[in-house]
């Protein structure tokens, strides 16, 4: 089995079967700015970003129905947020499958060192990405 992970601000799939993928975090850090926040929300709330997306593409992988599901893990290696259910999809031979998850807000638990647990057929493929708060 052949994994690869994408992490950026969007991606839409296409009908095509491409990808657009708009603000890739080509070394999989993400910089974050804690500017000031918008009127009402208190200074001690915490520093979100609108979206993250990650896609994960699988290839060489049996042929059949495979079941998907991922689970952000924070620096403090709890979980972070909900686990995000994808159901079964079938795999055809020869073909590559492509899975696109959004956290949508990403409501940051602090810095560190994240991870997306990312589980076929309840085997987990982990792939890791670090948030810096730029104050």
């Amino acid at each position: 089995m052949k994994l690869k992970f994408l992490l950026a601000d969007e991606v839409r799939a296409e009908l095509s079967g491409k990808q657009t993928i708009i603000g890739l975090y080509a070394d999989d850090v993400l910089v974050v700015n804690d500017m000031e926040r918008p009127a009402g929300v208190p200074p001690d709330a915490p520093i979100a970003i609108d979206r993250l997306s990650f896609l994960v593409n699988i290839s060489h992988v049996s042929v059949g129905v495979h079941n998907y599901r991922a689970q952000i893990v924070s620096p403090a290696g709890v979980m972070h947020g909900q686990e995000i259910l994808m159901g079964e999809a079938k795999t055809e031979k020869g073909k590559s499958h492509t899975l696109i998850l959004e956290a949508k807000p990403f409501v940051l638990a602090g810095e560190g060192i994240y991870k997306l647990d990312f589980y076929i057929d309840n085997i987990p493929h982990s792939f890791p990405f670090e948030v810096r708060i730029n104050p």
